[in-house]
Formats: C-alpha cells, structure tokens, sequence
C-alpha cells in the first residue's frame, strides 16, 4: 500500500494515462500539490494536509507573511490562538480564498472573549476539481478531492492589569478529515475511503502587549509580540484496509511582532521555520515576511505585505510573493477586506489569485462603556481630592474600582486620600491636646 497520499494521486495519474477511451484531469491538484509544497516550505518530504497552511483569504492573507504578531481580529484562530482572549471586538467572518490552479477554501470562524477568556471556533473546507471524461471526451463524473477541518480555541489573558496587559496563552483543537474522490471502475475500483484520512492536531500560541514609542492615545498597546506551534498532531488513514499512520502534519513554529507608531500605521514582521517532528535531523527552509496596514480614513484601510524564504540551504534567501489589500468597514458593523497575492511558486499557472473576507462586528460585550464609566468616576474623584473632600474621593473610587478592579490609578488615589485625612486626623488630636 502507498503511504503517501500525493503519491497515490501520481499513480491515479499514471494508470489514467493508459486509458484512452476514460481519463481523469488531476491537472489542478497536480499544480497545486507542487506550488503548494514549495511555496509553504516543505517541500523537502511528504506531507499530508497542506491546507492547514493555506490562509483563509482576505486582510489574514495579505499581512499572513506576519500575521502571528497581529492577530487582531477572527483570523486569529489560524495564527496564534492566544489573542482571542485581547480581542477587541467580537466577530464572526466568512472567507472565500480561490488558491493555486483552481482549488479553493472556502471558511467562517467566529471568535469572542469575555473578561479574560477567550474562545472561538472555525469550520475550513478546502477542495480541488476532478473531472472524468469519457470515450467521447465529454464529462462523466465531477468530483472533488477535499479536506474539511474544524477547530475549537480557548485563551486566557493571566496576570493583567492597568499596567502589565498580562500574557495571553491559547490552544486550538484541530480535526480534519480527506475525503479522496472514487474514479469509476474501468480505472481504479471505489477505494476513496481507504485512501482517506483522519487527522488530529493542536495549536499553542503566546502574546505579549506593551506601549513602547506610542505617540497617540488609546487603551490597548501598540506592541505586540506573538510565538505561535502550529499543527502539532498525527494522521492516519488506510480505512477499511489497514489503519496506518499518514505523512506528517505540517508542524510549524512562528515568532513574530507588530508595532503601531501611530494610530494610522500598523507594521510587522515574522519568522517561521517549519518543523520535522518525526526526523529531527531533517532541514526544512525558514521562511520571513514583513507587513504594513495604513488607515487613510476611519473606514477604509489599505495593506501589503510580503514573503522569502531561506532556500535549500538556508543562506540562499529567495523572494517567494507580496500580497496587497484594502478593507473598509460599512454601517460600522461590516468589515470587507480584499486581497490581490503575486505569488512566484504559482506562476506556471496562474500567477496570482484573489481572495476575500467579510466579518460582522459585534460589539465588545460593554467593555468601552464600563471603561468610560471608570475613567469618568476616576475624573469626578480628583475634582473632589482636589477641594480637600478626600472621603468623598476614597467613596468615588471605590465605585470605579467596582467596575473594573484592576484600575490602578483609583488604588493609589484612595491609598494618598487616606493619607491625607490620616494627616487631617491627626492635627485635629494635636490641637484637642493643646486646647
């Protein structure tokens, strides 16, 4: 039995091409399987579920060559699991990415946090064309070689306060399943469920927030550092047959930074090195990228982003693609986000592919308001510090510290308010005593 499931597409073609009268076109997946092995970066050894590497499309896609470092919005989930816990809004999208030689992903996520947790799920579905022709050359029988994969993520932020935004650490919980088309029985007898596969992996990922050089005002941080491990986990296939194990996942880990120097300007950078978990020993080329996001307006956005890897020997540094975009957010609930990718492993055919995104924005579960509310009591209890009624200050922020208890600057008012009327205490004794 061939272990390989690419492999076992190269004998679908070969037996195909000695059927002149019937015949398969796996002309896309062929191209797909050996861009996509090149351009992600494992293209040293077999591997079994490539699509857990293709980007879901849209603003993910074009900043994806530095995406673990942003991971800002439902994308997250395919990046660094850990941010849904700092995501500011809660969101629910719909990609569409129409990839190499005519395959596709087609893919919704949803992903939210409340208080320090975050969660989110996603379902992919990613799937190439094959035709069947027969004597006469006209198509027989459609189908679709396909692998669908569904996620859970859960994240927690420990450790934050005013200062100190915490780390946030995040898991996601992959299964996938390859669901490998049947030919008819003049060229290969119905085995797609022995050539199918199970696959079942996990994602850690780590994000740290801090204001460094920040010369706007805003509540979140304008640095962000991200460490992803992505598909760590196992395949097998062979049912009805002999269960065995399949090629390996596409294991990769990631490190990566975004920084906002200004509110309009968002920049970034990655480093990835695919891993080889069942030969250790085993070279796979690095790959870098670098990303930037400019708001022109309150709505709309335009963003680039591109790619090189390290080559075979790892010095040998190559140009693999650049990706631009643009997004804009509608009704202040809808966000569309296009993506243009030139990418140089796809251009024997095509040469580039589009994809898109939109995602509907629902709300931050009130943490703005409770936010303007504790600023606006931390506010009304220094005007009060301020005319000497420290007790009516200390009353004030403790009301603020009831809505948020990490806010800091409330704590160290009503420690220097009971200062003061120690101290007024105090002299009050002094002057009892002297009278």
């Amino acid at each position: 039995m061939i272990k390989t499931p690419f492999a076992r597409i190269a004998l679908l073609l070969i037996i195909c091409s000695s059927f002149p009268a019937r015949a398969l076109d796996f002309s896309g997946s062929r191209s797909f399987i050996e861009a996509l092995s090149a351009s992600t970066g494992y293209a040293q050894r077999a591997m079994s579920f490539y699509s857990l590497t293709v980007p879901t499309g849209g603003r993910a896609e074009t900043l994806g060559s530095a995406y673990t470092g942003i991971s800002d919005d439902v994308s997250l989930l395919d990046a660094n699991p850990a941010a849904s816990s700092v995501l500011a809004q809660n969101e629910i999208g719909v990609f569409h990415n129409t990839w190499i030689a005519g395959t596709s992903m087609e893919t919704i996520a949803a992903a939210g946090r409340k208080g320090d947790m975050g969660f989110g799920g996603a379902l992919r579905f990613f799937y190439v064309p094959f035709d069947e022709y027969d004597a006469s050359g006209a198509r027989s029988a459609p189908s679709l070689y396909s692998e669908t994969t569904a996620l859970f993520n859960i994240s927690y932020n420990i450790l934050a306060g005013y200062y100190f935004k915490g780390i946030a650490i995040g898991t996601n919980v992959k299964a996938a399943w390859r669901s490998m088309p049947d030919a008819s029985g003049s060229v290969i007898s119905a085995q797609s469920l022995s050539r199918s596969a199970l696959a079942l992996a996990s994602d850690a990922g780590v994000m740290l927030r801090f204001n460094c050089g920040k010369f706007f005002g805003s509540r979140e941080p304008n640095l962000r550092i991200g460490v992803n491990f992505l598909n760590a986990g196992a395949a097998i296939t062979g049912f009805g047959e002999k269960i065995e194990f399949d090629d390996p996942l596409p294991t990769s880990a990631a490190f990566g930074v975004s920084y906002r120097p200004i509110k309009q300007l968002l920049a970034a950078a990655e480093f990835k090195q695919p891993l080889s978990l069942s030969d250790s020993g085993k070279y796979l080329p690095w790959s870098a990228g670098c990303a930037l996001e400019i708001d022109t307006t309150d709505f709309f956005s335009l963003q680039a982003g591109c790619r090189f890897d390290g080559g075979e020997s790892g010095t040998n540094v190559q140009f693999a693609g650049v990706g631009i975009g643009a997004g804009v957010t509608l009704f202040k609930r809808v966000r569309l986000d296009v993506n243009y990718t030139l990418d140089r492993f796809t251009s024997f055919r095509p040469v580039n592919h589009i994809s898109a995104g939109a995602k509907i924005l629902l709300g931050d579960g009130g943490r703005a308001k409770r936010q303007n509310e504790v600023e606006r009591l931390y506010g009304e209890g220094l005007k009060l510090f301020g005319n000497g009624d420290f007790a009516g200050a200390v009353a004030v922020w403790n009301e603020a510290l009831a809505v948020d208890r990490r806010f800091t600057p409330a704590k160290k008012g009503i420690a220097s308010a009971k200062k003061q009327l120690a101290l007024r205490q105090r002299i009050r004794d002094s002057q009892s005593i002297e009278n």
